[in-house]
Order: C-alpha cells, then structure tokens, then sequence
C-alpha cells in the first residue's frame, strides 16, 4: 500500500492538512476530527491532489512571521516530552555547560567533558591538528573547538562516546572519497555547523557519507531521559546528497511477477545501477482484511511489497538485476478500467545516518532551537527509539526533578524529531525555517519525520518505508504553514 501527497500546507494553528492519492481507491475522503489513515496521523482534510505547480521553490520568497512571532508560536504547543524544562530560554552554545536548555527538555551535554580537542584547523586524520597528538580513538570524547574547521576523510569504524562541534567551530565530510563515522551522540551547539555537502558541492554521485549511532554509549543513569545515541542539532546542521530530479515516479505500465524491467513514465536523473527501489503492495484489499496484512500472515492476503535492485537504465526503461516477484496492479473502477498506474520509490542515497546495531539501542535525530536545518537526499535508516507497537513508558521524577522511574520506551525518541524548532534569526522574515528535501526514512520505529511545534517549512520529495506508524507527522495541531509536496509514504 502507498500514499504520496502532491502539495499541501498546514495552514491553520489548530488544523493539519495533508494530502494524499489512494492507489487503492478514488475516494475523496475528509474529516473533521483526529483520524489514522493509512498509518499517517492527520486532522483536517486529506484529498486527492494535483502535482505541485512547476517553480514551487518560488514560495521560498513567501513571507513568514518574524523570529519574535515564530517563537511565541513554538511556545504555544505543548508541554514538549519531559517537560523538565518548562518555557525557559534556549541556551545550546556553552559546550561547557552541564545541560542544555530547549524550551522544554533539560538535556544532558554529553560532550561536557573533551578527552581531546582540535588545537588547529585541518585534516580529522592529522595528528598534528589535535591537543592529545593523535587522531580520536575509541571512547573518546571529541571537541572540534572555537574557531577551527575540521575536514572528515576518514572511512572508519572506530567507536567515539561523542563528539561536540562548539559555537565558531565547523565539521564537514568531504564530498569527494568515501566516509564513515561511529558515535553514540554528536551534538552541534548554536553557533556550531555540520556540513555533509553543500549547495555548491554536494557528495558527490560516486561516494558516500555516512554517519553510525552506537547504541552501546546510551547510558540511563546519566541519561534518564534517553536524549543520547543519535545527532542533536542546535546549530547548523547542511546536508547535501547526491541530486535526485524525482524520489518516486509513476510507472507506465503494470509490473507483472517474472518482468526484468519497469517502465517509468519518465526518464530518472540520479538514479544508478546497484540502487535499491521499492515496489509498493497495490491491492484493493477488504477493510476487514487489512489486519491480516499487517500482521504479514501467510496466503492470500501476505504482503508483496518488494525490493528489486537496479541493473541499467536505458532511457525510461530500468532494467533489474532480479525480476519481480509479484504483481502490482494499478487502480480500476467498477467497471475494470484502469485509472491509477502505481509507482515505484528509489531508497538508496549517498548520505546515510543509521543504527550500527539495530538489534540494540536505536539511534535518533533530534533537532531544536536555532538550529538552521537544510537535509536533502540523505537516508535515516533504522532509526527511531520509541516504539509504535509498545505503551510509552516514560521516565518519571518527583516533584525535586529525582528520577522515580526509568522509562522503557521513551516518547520522543524518532527516526527524525523536528522539536520545537524555531530556526535561524530571520531579519527578512522571508524564506522557509527549514528545509527537508528528498530524503529516505527506511525502517524506522513509529514517525519518520515528526513535525513538533516547528512551523514554515519545506517538506518534499521524501520517501518514507517501513515505518511502523507514520511516515510525515504534525505532533501536535499547532504547526503552521509548513508546505508537504510529493511526499511518498
């Protein structure tokens, strides 16, 4: 089963609006109240749509509210997760302070206390660059300081506690060679930028960056709340993949079980031999049915979902390097005729933040405050910590802030958490407070990308897969004006 939306807008602060195709049906469906369709939370009106007007990225001219009003916004929704911190000021640029403050979450700095530290700018690999004479290795706590600029090149397993990129400092992967990084939590203070690509030079189509959490590091008794494992953003945070023109296309014909190709209904940009597509279950299946499904029991009504891997392209024509194993049918009306062909998704990107062991604890992206965010074409694969499928259990204190109970499955912990983020000041009060184009969510517990008391941006070309409940998630009603085009779920 798939949904894409082609282009909607939360408009109003009590409403959400996110629309969606059916491949399943041609109902034009609506509601009024809280409803769960599809696995994609939603109020407010969800209906069939036409694409987004060609030169959609013109609304960037668009005027949005001044920083002040943003705020006042952001502090509008509610009590946020742990509530340990209730609508005190933002502090997230002292990396030697013990906590950092949001709007409401006390946050432990795990980057407090440097067992190394960049004495100079240059190359992550160069010894001569670092206060201990050495490059980082395992368990170290890793500064990159005031006024330093570090350039990752390294392609290792090698297993940090954390790593702080302080106010004035900057991280970047080279967009050149391939990279990876092992950490259980890397955090950008305000002020603080961590650059994987750029608009100018992305990662380039031939490498990859990539970013493992190591749950090992998450540690209750230092961090009851379970903030750590993951990237916390409070500062800059530019991502730039490989460029994908579509994320997802229509097909043009049906694929069959036994087909070595699929025809696109246009010609993809961006996408490679060796990527891996998804081919969504298209089955007009009885309500009373869709339990079985989900369940994923044998027989009639099992899943044919699939993933096939590209061979070659030639032209619109994909090319498999194993055939399709079932059928995925378009959409007929009562009288057969076919109205809806399906799509296919494209999972695979350059940039990859993952799980390093998905078994244990998972990974999180959590990003607030200022925090300047531009992500696009990367892949969040096997993240998200609170589980869908489970009652939250969530840690609890008493009323002098002690820890009375250690929660099991804390709230808040998603595969990407855009948490009370307020962004960058805006003295033009124009553009998008964020940016979120053409990424992957891939097998992700509960939300892809939730959407937490964050207005005014740019939410498009994603693909969401495997995700145990929503794929694009508005938390709590009061968002505003953030604009969701050719979102696939």
């Amino acid at each position: 089963m798939g949904f894409h939306g082609h282009g909607a807008r939360t408009r109003h602060t009590r409403s959400r609006c996110l629309q969606l195709e059916a491949l399943e049906s041609r109902t034009l469906l609506s509601a009024t109240a809280a409803s769960d369709f599809g696995g994609v939370r939603a109020i407010g009106r969800l209906s069939i749509a036409s694409d987004a007007p060609a030169g959609y990225e013109s609304l960037a001219a668009a005027t949005v509210p001044s920083p002040a009003a943003a705020s006042a916004v952001m502090a509008a929704a509610s009590a946020g997760d742990d509530a340990a911190h209730d609508d005190g000021p933002i502090r997230a640029s002292d990396p030697a302070a013990p906590f950092i403050y949001l709007q409401h979450d006390k946050i432990p700095n795990f980057a407090q206390q440097p067992t190394i530290s960049t004495v100079k700018s240059g190359n992550w690999s160069d010894p001569r660059i670092w206060s201990a004479k050495r490059v980082p290795r395992y368990g170290d706590v890793v500064q990159i300081a005031s006024g330093t600029t570090v350039e990752y090149t390294a392609r290792s397993t090698t297993s940090f506690k954390a790593i702080g990129v302080n106010p004035g400092a900057t991280l970047r992967f080279s967009p050149k060679v391939n990279t990876q990084m092992t950490v259980g939590t890397l955090i950008v203070f305000e002020g603080g930028a961590l650059r994987i690509g750029d608009p100018t030079s992305p990662i380039s189509y031939n490498a990859k960056a990539e970013i493992a959490f190591d749950g090992a590091w998450l540690n209750t008794a230092t961090d009851p709340s379970q903030y750590g494992v993951g990237l916390l953003g409070f500062g800059e945070v530019t991502v730039y993949g490989s460029y994908k023109s579509r994320t997802w296309l229509r097909l043009a014909s049906e694929p069959k079980a036994g087909d070595a190709f699929l025809t696109l209904e246009t010609k993809p940009v961006g996408w490679q031999a060796g990527d891996t597509l998804f081919l969504p279950d298209t089955r007009q299946i009885p309500p009373h049915m869709v339990g079985y499904v989900e369940a994923g029991l044998e027989g009639v009504f099992g899943p044919t979902w699939e993933e096939v891997t590209i061979d070659r392209i030639v032209g619109n024509r994909v090319y498999l390097r194993t055939p399709v194993a079932y059928e995925h049918l378009g959409a007929r009306n009562e009288d057969g005729d076919l109205e809806f062909l399906p799509h296919v998704a494209l999972l695979d990107r350059n940039v990859v933040f993952r799980t390093a062991k998905p078994t244990g604890p998972r990974g999180h992206v959590l990003l607030g405050g200022r925090t300047d965010v531009d992500i696009r074409y990367a892949r969040f694969q096997d993240l998200g910590r609170t589980d869908a499928l489970v009652p939250l259990d969530n840690t609890t204190r008493d009323e002098s802030g002690a820890v009375t109970h250690v929660g099991t499955n804390q709230i808040g912990r998603y595969s990407v958490h855009l948490h009370h983020l307020i962004g960058p000041a805006n003295p033009t009060n124009t553009g998008y407070q964020f940016r979120f184009i053409g990424n992957t969510f891939d097998n992700g517990r509960k939300w892809g990308l939730a959407i937490h008391g964050t207005s005014f941006g740019l939410i498009q070309d994603n693909v969401a897969y495997k995700m145990q409940g929503g794929g694009y998630v508005t938390e709590d009603g009061s968002e505003i004006d953030n604009d969701f085009y050719r979102n696939f779920a």
